[in-house]
């Protein structure tokens, strides 16, 4: 009979009896398998659980330094997520931790910053067991409509040597190409045990490219022209300004562009938006105004 399980959606750490029902799938002799946990949601006791289900290795969204993640709402205590990081290299996990690069206030000196914060996640599984496995993977950012970066472009120069300055600072740990593959790139460190992984960044802007719509990208649609030289499809980059009509604009998920281009200075700025059940109103919806902004 069927003895293994993927329990999958967005966020399944989030699920609020996750612990009763790895119970119940391990009293029924399920092998449990997990997509990536985000880290706020994850708890000593869930990886226990884990841990009893015979799983021997997950994956955590970090997805960058403290710093860009409170630009991007996830203000997440520095002190938390080494503690847990701490907790499952000694409970014997072996980690993939994934990562976001290409954010639009990212700087050279932040790439920087993420390669030190990697190299300190490397210096503590072997400070605790040097014989774990351990891998990062980066995907590059992509702006999505509805959101507040929907403005904001893909560029593939600056992404790419963002790429070279991050892999430049692993010289001293051997860090050297390992494979190519359509969707992937990897590198690996053998004398100390980890590897790196880079998703495409041609894939990326072509998604990129796909996903603003619009009559020239019915045009490429049309034509068919997926395996073109990446040359091909730059001519369909566009290049919005802050505020601008989109394509989209058309499909209206409620919430209003005030509050998008709002949350888009922020972003830029560093900031971070509270939830608002506990903080005021942001009037983000037609039909929720209750305080200013």
């Amino acid at each position: 009979g069927i003895n293994k399980i993927w329990l999958i959606g967005f966020a399944v750490s989030d699920y609020s009896r996750i612990n009763d029902l790895i119970d119940r799938l391990q009293e029924r002799n399920f092998q449990i398998n997990l997509p990536s946990l985000r880290i706020e949601s994850i708890t000593s006791n869930v990886l226990e659980n884990l841990k009893k289900a015979g799983i021997s290795d997950f994956a955590i969204a970090l997805e960058s330094i403290s710093k860009l993640r409170k630009s991007m709402n996830k203000d997440i205590p520095e002190d938390a997520v080494q503690n847990l990081i701490k907790t499952a290299f000694k409970m014997g996990f072996n980690m993939k931790f994934l990562f976001i690069m290409g954010f639009p206030n990212e700087t050279e000196d932040d790439v920087f910053a993420i390669a030190d914060y990697i190299k300190s996640i490397i210096n503590t599984r072997n400070s605790i067991n040097n014989d774990l496995e351990l891998s990062f993977q980066f995907s590059f950012l992509t702006p999505k409509p509805q959101t507040p970066l929907q403005w904001d472009s893909y560029d593939m120069d600056v992404n790419e040597s963002k790429m070279d300055l991050f892999v430049d600072e692993f010289f001293d740990l051997d860090l050297q190409f390992y494979k190519y593959t359509e969707d992937e790139m990897w590198y690996a460190a053998k004398s100390n045990k980890f590897k790196v992984i880079f998703s495409s960044n041609e894939k990326a802007f072509k998604d990129y490219i796909l996903s603003c719509g619009g009559c020239e990208v019915g045009e490429l649609l049309m034509n068919g022209d997926f395996n073109s030289p990446i040359e091909y499809w730059k001519k369909y980059l566009p290049k919005y300004k802050i505020g601008e009509p989109l394509p989209w604009d058309v499909i209206n998920i409620g919430y209003t562009h005030n509050f998008i281009e709002k949350e888009h200075d922020r972003i830029i700025k560093g900031k971070s938006t509270p939830w608002c059940e506990v903080s005021p109103c942001y009037k983000c919806k037609e039909n929720c105004f209750k305080q200013d902004y």
